[in-house]
């Protein structure tokens, strides 16, 4: 399955083995190719983060294209965990009624279809500059 996104032969190991189980943990939860392709696409950009990639489940024909929730986390210098949770989605204003805390990153559905992997890395990048910012502030 991985083969779908990008050339296993690219991939340590490690990394083939983390994509493959995700994949199939994600699987399931995939609406569309384009879901699919994201999904993969984040998750190996997210490799050397400790982040976890769940695709949202609609019902046919309900909410947005592209819908995701993303959290990073960290251990603060208490050794308790710090978490930054994220909405990646084509419809941001679907996802500013949710209840819980989160950062909103807008997506443009047709870019993630057509080029995953670009797409991928805005979102990556927006989640990072957003994190920095929260630093800033803090």
């Amino acid at each position: 399955m991985i083969d779908e996104v990008i050339n296993p032969g690219y991939l340590r190991p490690e990394s083939r083995e983390a994509l493959a189980a995700a994949l199939a943990w994600g699987s399931p939860r995939m609406n569309s190719p384009a879901v699919r392709a994201l999904f993969m696409a984040l998750n190996g950009l997210l490799q050397g983060f400790n982040a976890t990639v769940m695709p949202v489940e609609h019902s046919a024909g309900t909410g947005p294209e592209i819908d995701f929730r993303v959290t990073l986390s960290r251990l603060n210098d208490e050794g308790r965990p710090v978490r930054q949770r994220f909405a990646i989605t084509s419809q941001p204003d679907a996802a500013s009624t949710i209840a819980e805390k989160l950062e909103i990153v807008s997506v443009d559905a047709s870019e993630c279809s057509a080029s995953p992997w670009i797409a991928a890395g805005r979102i990556t990048g927006a989640m990072l500059q957003r994190l920095r910012d929260l630093r800033d502030v803090a």
